[in-house]
């Protein structure tokens, strides 16, 4: 997959990965996974993981039954509809294709503004 490798500085180790551990505990698993940066270099990098096991995990769901359970939960950091949404931003910012987190936001954002729609006051004559 593509993504985005942060170089963290030995002293601020101790304290990002403490913020990363509370941030991630929602199931995700800490590994340490080589990653080849654009420059061709390997190196070893942290990540967290929702592997098999992950008791959050849900089975595959329907597009509706999915938006629903998004715009429904949160987590440690926030809304799941913002991590989503967020998420999408992040990876169209630097140039991350993911068709799958593309569709989902462009659903959540249908059906938000679909949302909203129906909550703006309407014209009686």
């Amino acid at each position: 997959c593509i993504g985005i490798a942060y170089r963290v500085d030995d002293a601020r180790w101790p304290s990002v990965v403490d913020y990363l551990d509370v941030r991630e505990s929602g199931g995700y698993s800490q590994q340490i996974v080589n990653v080849s940066l654009a420059d061709g270099i390997s190196v070893p990098a942290l990540t967290y993981i929702a592997l098999p096991d992950n008791p959050h995990a849900c089975p595959p769901e329907t597009m509706d039954r999915l938006v629903a359970l998004i715009q429904s939960r949160a987590g440690p950091s926030g809304s799941n509809l913002d991590f989503v949404l967020n998420s999408a931003h992040a990876l169209m910012t630097h140039g991350i294709s993911d068709h799958a987190v593309e569709t989902l936001a462009g659903y959540l954002r249908s059906v938000d503004e679909a949302n909203s729609d129906d909550c703006q006051p309407k014209a009686f004559g």
